[in-house]
């Protein structure tokens, strides 16, 4: 039986030894040197383009919608969310968006 908390070669470790083990483990190889590279370069392109005092807010709002709905339509499958037309979705989102990126006046 193995004892409790966790591997016996997990104690005495630190969490971000952990964190990094878990992250190379979930993480597909070719992505292992940078796989938050691109999401930051995109959130400092969204900050750059928001004229506004909270523009980093707003992109992370941003960011966490978009993030949302990919998850909710292609990992859980959110049955209505899953069969609607992109253009549909994207429908839906550009006032939210618009609103967010001070794109709306």
């Amino acid at each position: 039986m193995r004892p409790r908390g966790g591997h016996a070669r997990a104690r005495g470790r630190s969490a971000d030894h952990r964190g990094r083990r878990l992250q190379a483990l979930i993480t597909p190889a070719p992505r292992r040197r940078g796989p938050w590279g691109s999401s930051t370069r995109y959130r400092a392109q969204l900050v750059e383009a928001i004229p506004a005092a909270d523009a980093g807010v707003r992109a992370s709002v941003i960011s966490a919608v978009l993030i949302g709905v990919v998850l909710g339509r292609h990992l859980l499958k959110l049955e209505e969310l899953r069969d609607a037309p992109p253009e549909q979705i994207s429908a839906l989102l550009r006032p939210c968006l618009r609103s967010l990126t001070g794109a709306d006046g």
